[in-house]
């Protein structure tokens, strides 16, 4: 059996991913791990002994589908986990449409409680729809009612 290979999005604080990095470890047991992180959290994600390769993301500001570091597209990930610091990963759509780009199997959401779910192309999609269509709405909901 050949071992996993788990791409893990580092999108939220650090002391987060301390809390849900051993039940990530549970989820995927006997993978190799990578992190792909922003330059100044390099140093820290070294102490995560599981992690096997850290991936600097270079780009500053948030992470974005349409820049993915050349390191990640010499690659091969069995899945991509992203994670989010509330309970239904809102807030967090960017960082589920890099995933999708970067993941040609399987992708997972975990969230603040470590609760880890599989996210489909489509849901994550389905995402994109509405932020695009309710945007709008909201905007002129506000100019309208305020």
């Amino acid at each position: 059996m050949t071992e996993k290979n788990i791409l893990l999005i580092r999108s939220v604080s650090m002391q987060q991913l301390d809390k849900n990095l051993p039940e990530v470890l549970k989820h995927f047991p006997g993978a190799r791990f990578t992190i792909l992180t922003h330059s100044h959290h390099i140093r820290n994600c070294k102490k995560y002994r599981a992690v096997s390769d850290i991936i600097d993301y270079e780009k500053t500001g948030p992470f974005s589908p349409f820049a993915i570091p050349d390191a990640i597209k010499k690659q091969t990930f069995n899945a991509t986990v992203y994670f989010v610091s509330n309970e239904r990963g809102y807030g967090f759509l960017n960082v589920a449409l890099l995933a999708s780009r970067i993941s040609k199997n399987e992708i997972y959401r975990c969230n603040m409680n470590s609760i880890i779910k599989k996210k489909s192309r489509f849901s994550i999609g389905l995402t994109l729809l509405k932020s695009i269509l309710i945007r709008p709405l909201a905007a002129i909901a506000t100019l309208l009612f305020t």
